[in-house]
């Protein structure tokens, strides 16, 4: 097992994660509020929050060696900043040096940019290719040179008209025509308002009004292509799961499974709550890590480009979906499959006769990025459960569900309702079975003060009623290999 990170390298990690962003955020905008005295009032807890923040990230910034780009060493650049501007600088500066004082609060704002990074750098890669770069070229080239026209005619015949909202006047200047062309372009509300002008003015308002209407729309276009490519963009970075269900294959005809697996983590979470004496234990003393909230984090990796229609509903937004081959390690980096607890790989039935071989690139593909994670594995035929088991190794569990289902059917036909019983026992309507190994020294110490007799012997009843108080029903006790002296 690999060694743990240091403490605060840790403590440093968890600035990444969405609730810190969003509290950083609103400190953020709360210390650049205009109302007297707050920034006074709250200027210590902006300095401690703020400086450890800095403190953090010199660790993430010192830990990344020479990996760290420019972006991140800017980006901390303005943290030191920030930080200064926190700093009661008015009292130490003359007046004519504090009326700087303001631009450098405003630079907090640059420390926004920090946690839409990402986005960010999705939209300048967007706006800055080629095709949309001529696209705005030429939007902007037939603006501006419909209003340069439009302003010489308008020159050149010398007509008086209301070009600055002054009424007609004689020292009107070409860059007021050059405005008032562009404003007919810029919306229709700026169509001069009656007919009683010079027909000249009218036919030109009007003229360039409608031909703002299509670059208008010519613009909302390109927008929405923009946002459509920001949103596949955001859907090519990696999930950033750790100890989470991943799902390869056909997922977009898995609605089923994956609601259930859903429902499982709900009904866990529900079950569950968190306890202080393990962060404590986590943090300092490096214990495990605490587990007690079960969101649904799960990870579909599939092949077509738009998620599954069921992603949309409301249970479904700790579910992400990536596109990729399930046989690049590019495509299984996106899905984090080098942190996933369980993976269920689900065959291609567009395979034909090869979906077991295309299954077993896959388990290979997931294998060698995690070695610990147990892969349940969907097999076509019998014959080559072997094989995706000697493929997969120790945690790879072959799942031959066209025999299953052949069991299942012969067991209804012998059995009528058995349904009933397995539905009871695989879904989240149910309940479920648990196995649990006393091996820690607190587990044993817990278990032998349930002891009653003179040998510290332990009754069933007494065992049962101790683990009915935790709302767990005890079912039995498995004791070993050897037969227990009576």
């Amino acid at each position: 097992m690999a060694p743990r990170p240091p403490l605060l390298l840790r403590l440093a990690g968890g600035l990444e994660t969405r609730p810190v962003k969003l509290a950083l955020s609103l400190l953020i905008l709360v210390s650049v509020l205009p109302i007297q005295g707050l920034e006074d009032e709250l200027r210590p807890y902006f300095l401690g929050i703020f400086g450890v923040e800095l403190l953090l990230r010199a660790v993430l910034l010192g830990q990344r060696g020479r990996d760290r780009s420019r972006l991140d060493v800017l980006l901390f650049v303005f943290d030191i900043v920030a930080w200064l501007s926190f700093l009661p600088l008015e009292r130490l500066l003359d007046a004519h040096a504090a009326h700087a004082l303001p631009l450098l609060r405003l630079s907090r704002l640059f420390l926004l940019l920090r946690f839409t990074r990402e986005i960010a750098i999705d939209l300048y890669a967007i706006m800055t290719r080629r095709e949309l770069l001529e696209q705005f070229g030429l939007v902007t080239l037939a603006v501006w040179g419909l209003a340069f026209g439009a302003s010489v005619l308008l020159s050149h015949l010398a007509i008086p008209h209301d070009y600055d909202g002054r009424g007609p006047a004689p020292d009107t200047t070409f860059l007021d025509r050059i405005w008032w062309s562009f404003r007919q372009l810029e919306s229709a509300d700026n169509l001069v308002a009656n007919l009683r002008v010079h027909p000249i003015v009218a036919v030109i308002s009007l003229g360039l009004t409608m031909v703002g209407v299509f670059v208008t729309s010519f613009i909302i276009g390109i927008g929405a292509n923009v946002v459509d490519q920001v949103v596949r963009a955001a859907r090519r970075r990696p999930v950033g799961y750790a100890g989470h269900a991943l799902v390869i294959g056909p997922v977009h005809e898995a609605e089923m499974l994956v609601q259930e697996f859903v429902r499982l983590y709900e009904r866990h979470r529900a079950l569950r709550s968190i306890r202080l004496s393990e962060l404590w234990l986590w943090l300092v003393r490096r214990g495990p890590a605490p587990t007690r909230h079960a969101l649904p984090r799960m990870a579909l990796l599939g092949t077509e480009d738009d998620p599954p229609a069921y992603l949309y509903a409301p249970r479904m937004r700790w579910v992400s979906y990536r596109k990729g081959d399930s046989a690049q390690p590019e495509a299984l980096g996106l899905v984090g499959a080098a942190g996933a607890k369980r993976a269920l790989i689900l065959t291609r039935p567009d395979a034909g006769p090869d979906a077991d071989a295309v299954t077993a690139m896959a388990v290979s593909s997931f294998r060698t990025q995690n070695r610990r994670g147990h892969v349940f594995v969907e097999v076509q035929e019998s014959k080559n459960r072997d094989l995706i088991q000697a493929v997969g190794g120790p945690g790879t569990y072959p799942l031959d569900m066209q025999r299953f289902l052949g069991f299942f059917l012969c067991q209804h036909l012998i059995t009528p309702g058995v349904e009933s019983l397995y539905t009871d026992l695989m879904t989240a309507d149910g309940s479920e079975f648990y196995t649990h190994v006393f091996l820690g020294d607190d587990e044993a110490r817990a278990v032998a003060a349930l002891g009653e007799g003179p040998g510290g012997e332990i009754s069933f009843s007494r065992m049962a009623r101790a683990a009915y108080q935790a709302n767990v029903i005890l079912a039995g006790v498995f004791l070993g290999d050897e037969v227990p002296e009576r």
